[in-house]
């Protein structure tokens, strides 16, 4: 395996013990550990009694530590600290190499695949401790891809996709078990580990039956109650809230694409123009044209087409000089323009002048 390198570097990295463990705070548990049931124990750290010896190891807590407030503990009682603190496992050098390095299952024979619009689809949602979380996720999805499994990671969340219905089955059922052997817990509530074909990930509804992905109707319906929310104040509103409504806005650029970014460009200038985060100011009339844009035009462009491409039906070239421009839209018929700038054109910026030949080519071959 290629990536074996790596994970023993990785696993010489975990068998260093740092001997100046410190801790911002130190609380004395109350009782002895020894005098807990099992029950107890799992009730209160959610590991057995046996494990701890392995977790305090995987954690590298040396046998005495001293905290900042100088009062000195076991390593035993520096773990439960980590332990009540997070209420949460984490993962053990022995179960974590395990399930990286050993292909136990035969889903993950090295195999080719290929994505298309009916392609089964399952997602993966999981929790771990918090330190080592992301960094072990994307060694699991380093591993995954290395066995020829289509899958992305995002921070805690995972998304994987298939071609054939049973075998989306088998990889969501060993990744399950990876993740269980390495210490993850998963988020029943929000993970889908049976296939499907639709899905909500990210804020995002993807449905490979028909191809599209498209912004989850909750996201709409907040952008959108947000927007009135603007026009009863009046388009008096503070800096936070105007970030607010573009941030709902440019969190869409997956599915709108460029336009979330372009039509949002006032009132992000309008938000830096501030010098306070509070401080209210009514909206200019660019702000509240693209306000309205918004809101007139959110609910038709939620929906994106992944597999279709529409081909050009004309091209416009334009060129524009301090004094003149010319422009020429290929139709049919080719449509060629050009004129000379009035002396109050010329004093405008070239961005300007190179927007203004555009209009000017489209008006003149609209009235042709």
């Amino acid at each position: 395996m290629n990536d074996e390198a790596e994970l023993q570097s990785i696993l010489e990295i975990t068998n260093k013990k740092n001997a100046s463990f410190r801790y911002w705070k130190y609380d004395r548990i109350e009782g002895t550990f020894d005098s807990m049931s099992e029950s107890e124990t799992k009730a209160e750290f959610r590991f057995a009694t046996s494990e701890f010896p392995h977790l305090a190891e995987a954690l590298r807590i040396p046998e005495m530590f001293t905290c900042c407030n100088g009062a000195t503990a076991s390593g035993l009682e520096g773990l439960c600290i980590v332990l009540k603190r997070f209420a949460y496992p984490c993962l053990s050098k022995q179960t974590f190499l395990s399930s990286i390095m050993t292909s136990e299952s035969s889903a993950f024979k090295q195999r080719k695949h290929s994505i298309s619009k009916s392609s089964e689809v399952l997602c993966i949602h999981s929790f771990a401790f918090p330190s080592c979380s992301q960094k072990s996720l994307s060694l699991f999805e380093k591993h995954w891809r290395y066995q020829g499994i289509c899958v992305a990671v995002f921070v805690d969340d995972g998304w994987g996709i298939e071609m054939d219905f049973q075998v989306c089955g088998v990889v969501a059922n060993a990744a399950r078990a990876d993740l269980s052997k390495a210490g993850f817990v998963t988020n029943e509530d929000k993970s889908v580990w049976i296939p499907c074909q639709r899905l909500d990930w990210l804020g995002i509804t993807w449905d490979s039956a028909c191809g599209t992905i498209e912004i989850v109707d909750r996201r709409v319906a907040k952008t959108t109650n947000t927007i009135d929310s603007i026009i009863a104040s009046d388009f008096v509103l503070s800096a936070r809230r105007l970030a607010s409504f573009t941030g709902q806005i440019i969190s869409t650029a997956p599915v709108s694409g460029n336009i979330s970014r372009i039509r949002t460009r006032h009132c992000i200038m309008s938000t830096l123009s501030v010098q306070h985060w509070d401080s209210k100011a009514k909206m200019d009339s660019h702000c509240i044209e693209e306000l309205y844009f918004w809101k007139n035009n959110l609910n038709s462009i939620k929906v994106r087409d992944c597999f279709l491409f529409n081909k050009p039906q004309r091209f416009a070239y334009s060129h524009a000089s301090a004094t003149r421009c010319g422009s020429g839209i290929t139709l049919n018929e080719d449509c060629v323009c050009h004129k000379l700038w009035e002396p109050s054109e010329c004093s405008k910026s070239s961005t300007w002048r190179e927007l203004a030949a555009i209009v000017f080519a489209l008006e003149s071959c609209a009235g042709g």
